[in-house]
């Protein structure tokens, strides 16, 4: 896990000092090691000498894997080409012996990075397909002035550009390419987002002139002459395969094999590896399994616990705690006072104005990690969006059990919805999601329904989308770029890493394959997961009906601020506009 910066100027010398000046900004994400790589000759293998055009390379390391040979930017043996890269191939044990096997490869050190070199290399992007992660990266060939740029498959890892006809730089934040760029705000971004609360649905930024690459998409750009051309692919995107006639046996098996594979592979690590633990069912059951899995006689997890007893998760953190004895369990007290400095700290942070406090609480938690010297902290981001945990899903997952006949799991996932909603509420959010044009505006701004009728609208939605095509949308657009980015930038403030086993490429394809009816059971949202991990879980989690998260109270909080004539949402648009525009 790391951060870099790349420039490449088709018609002058890098600026040594805009450029450093903008790498410096990305210190926290790779305290570890900082090296830039600059456009001078490098010896190959024949005898030849090659000279880069005015390309510089700066990357800041996170030491995680090998840490004493993992330094980037790396090159290869012939100095053809050097990669920056952010984030862990956590199968890069297996892919080197298959390379090193097949093309006589001599590794030289014991690193994820130089077996993604290679297989780049010899593969190219194709590899990709191979790797289980997360990544960003920007892979420059000496030789043909070629750059190669990726994501990964869901956008765990950022990957940020500003490009012209001259120049390109990626940058694995905003605030470094602002010194390269008189950014605007992006008005049709910042309409979006105050009428949804979403941000990360295109490849447009809150700042006009940066974008982004998006998750599962692949670019190059050529240096040619006094021009740099640059093009785009999507290399991945969730296949659309039916397993609907899988037995409810088997999905359960499968579900639970793809759980510990994934959750194994995220304890790869040469330094300790820790989790968060919310007493929620998703935290629950990573931490249920990687304190087994990881083999330790002390497994450290970190809880948030508010002082609100209404949104305190502290019975349920016992619960876990009585029932694993060898977790060692950090206890965060999450105090309601949040001064506006703290805000505008989380504000820079994220780049970007957010719609609730729970981003704040968030990043206190990571703050809160950081003196222990943990560097990497799995968390439960992702299992909303592949196991039908959100309430958008009602309109689809109920549509597809009638259509399909499965009516008693659909009266039983109709008193799931009401087991933890008020009557009234249950009816009005069941009437506004079947027949929103019955519903007032007035019962939508008291439930907080109008966001999911704004999404409907800008993003051209039908309630004849397949449930399948929904939950792509909810991936790659609507829900978990957003919850992603919130990830990234809080835990890597404080230069810490965290890994999501629920957004495991098989287990996200796997859950993705299967019906509403082989999800829902028991009629319960996420019933296959909880169905699969039940034997894990103490019997007050795997009963639970509830969620509350990193949930606070907002108009608290304004309130305290002398804000509270203003939303969360309006007040944090207000504070970034300044902290950037000094508007």
């Amino acid at each position: 896990m790391c951060g870099f910066l790349f420039e490449a100027n088709a018609v002058s010398i890098v600026d040594d000092h805009r450029f450093n000046t903008a790498f410096d900004l990305i210190n926290h994400r790779g305290p570890d090691g900082s090296v830039i790589v600059k456009s001078v000759e490098n010896s190959c293998a024949d005898g030849q000498s090659v000279q880069s055009s005015n390309v510089y390379i700066g990357h800041k390391r996170l030491s995680i894997i090998d840490i004493a040979g993992g330094l980037q930017p790396m090159s290869d043996i012939t100095g053809q080409y050097t990669i920056a890269f952010n984030g862990e191939i956590f199968n890069f044990q297996s892919l080197r012996d298959i390379l090193k096997e097949k093309y006589s490869i001599e590794f030289k050190t014991k690193s994820d990075t130089e077996v993604l070199l290679y297989g780049l290399i010899y593969e190219g992007i194709e590899f990709l397909h191979k790797c289980n992660g997360m990544w960003s990266f920007v892979l420059f060939n000496h030789y043909t002035k070629k750059i190669v740029f990726a994501r990964d498959r869901y956008g765990i890892k950022p990957l940020y550009y500003f490009f012209d006809s001259l120049q390109v730089v990626f940058s694995s934040e905003i605030k470094p390419l602002l010194k390269y760029t008189s950014a605007r705000i992006n008005d049709s971004v910042l309409d979006f987002f105050k009428k949804t609360g979403i941000a990360d649905f295109s490849d447009a930024t809150f700042f006009k002139g940066i974008n982004q690459v998006c998750a599962g998409e692949s670019g190059s750009c050529i240096i040619e002459g006094q021009k740099i051309s640059i093009n785009f692919n999507q290399w991945y995107s969730i296949a659309h395969e039916s397993r609907h006639d899988l037995s409810i046996d088997s999905c359960k098996q499968n579900y639970n094999e793809l759980i510990d594979q994934s959750i194994r592979l995220r304890l790869e690590s040469d330094v300790e590896v820790g989790a968060l633990l919310s007493g929620g069912i998703d935290s629950s059951i990573i931490v249920s399994r990687a304190a087994v899995l990881s083999g330790k006689p002390a497994f450290r997890t970190f809880s948030g616990i508010s002082n609100n007893k209404a949104f305190s998760e502290a019975p349920w953190v016992n619960a876990m705690l009585r029932e694993y004895p060898n977790l060692n369990n950090t206890i965060v007290k999450m105090e309601q006072d949040v001064s506006m400095h703290e805000i505008d700290e989380v504000i820079h942070a994220q780049e970007s104005p957010f719609s609730t406090s729970s981003v704040i609480s968030q990043n206190r938690l990571f703050k809160a990690i950081k003196p222990s010297g943990l560097k990497v902290i799995l968390d439960g981001q992702g299992s909303d969006e592949i196991n039908l945990g959100y309430d958008k899903y009602f309109s689809y997952a109920i549509g597809q059990l009638v259509s399909q006949f499965h009516l008693q799991s659909a009266r039983k996932y109709l008193s799931d919805i009401f087991s933890y909603k008020s009557p009234l509420h249950a009816f009005i959010f069941i009437l506004n999601t079947v027949s929103p044009e019955f519903v007032s505006d007035i019962f939508r701004k008291i439930f907080g329904f109008s966001q999911s009728q704004d999404i409907k609208t800008y993003l051209n939605l039908s309630r004849e989308m397949s449930l399948f095509e929904f939950e792509n949308l909810i991936i790659t657009k609507m829900m978990l770029p957003n919850h992603l980015k919130y990830l990234d930038k809080n835990s890597m403030q404080y230069s810490i890493e965290a890994r999501s086993p629920f957004l495991d490429h098989k287990l996200v394809e796997f859950s993705l394959s299967l019906s509403a009816f082989q999800r829902l059971q028991n009629g319960r949202r996420k019933g296959l997961l909880l169905e699969s991990m039940k034997d894990a879980l103490p019997k007050e989690i795997y009963q639970r009906k509830n969620k509350i998260g990193f949930k606070s109270d907002d108009q608290q909080i304004l309130k305290d601020i002398s804000q509270e004539n203003l939303t969360f949402r309006q007040y944090t648009i207000n504070r970034w506009e300044q902290i950037f525009f000094k508007v």
